[in-house]
């Protein structure tokens, strides 16, 4: 429904699939969390992962619903979501590169 509206309302593209952009995104890194309790997540987040396993790093919130890991384990969600950002956002590009 959302893809039909947005192609109702607007002129911009039917958005590609997950998998696909972390395919296509050559040296970015992604952080997928998933919920626990959630198994589709758990099995979708393996997918868009195995599209580049050296760059997508999957978290599964012990005991989370969907959307609840910040609730569930917030010291751990924390520590991860920060660590993940601090390493990949503020890392020192290659020689060369800026």
């Amino acid at each position: 429904v959302q893809d039909w509206a947005t192609s109702v309302l607007t002129d911009a593209d039917k958005p590609g699939s997950m998998r696909d952009s972390v395919a296509a995104s050559d040296a970015t890194g992604f952080l997928l969390i998933a919920a626990e309790d959630e198994p589709h997540e758990v099995e979708a987040a393996a997918f868009i992962a195995s599209a580049a396993p050296d760059r997508v790093t999957t978290w599964t919130v012990p005991g989370a619903s969907h959307t609840s890991g910040l609730r569930t384990t917030r010291n751990e969600w924390t520590t991860r979501v920060i660590g993940f950002l601090g390493d990949h956002l503020l890392a020192t590009p290659p020689t060369g590169e800026t």
